[in-house]
């Protein structure tokens, strides 16, 4: 499986704390992720303009193989096994700071 880096994840992190109208993800602002659902945020996310086509074809790959821990992995619920096969630092919390917000603000 492809991994995700610590900045893909937190763009996509920003990503859903906008479009869920969040400042933070957790179980409760995250819906199921149904194979429909992960589609249409695939989607999303190519779309957005914010991804090049590689990164969005690497984030669809670690989010189709393994929904649940790509959930884990946006709210701040991993484990250390998730964190080494995701190759990702020890996850921040899920929360949008402000200047990552800011930032996602400027280029959408």
């Amino acid at each position: 499986m492809t991994a995700m880096s610590q900045g893909q994840l937190d763009m996509v992190r920003a990503f859903f704390c906008n479009e869920f109208q969040t400042d933070s993800l957790d179980r409760t602002t995250m819906p199921e992720p149904t194979s429909e659902a992960v589609s249409e945020w695939i989607d999303a996310l190519a779309t957005s303009g914010l991804f090049a086509p590689a990164e969005v074809r690497n984030i669809s790959s670690v989010w189709a193989a393994e929904p649940e821990t790509m959930i884990s992995l946006l709210v701040g619920e991993v484990d250390e096994i998730a964190v080494k096969r995701h190759a990702v630092a020890t996850p921040a919390a899920a929360i949008a700071t402000p200047a990552l917000v800011s930032a996602f603000g400027r280029a959408s």
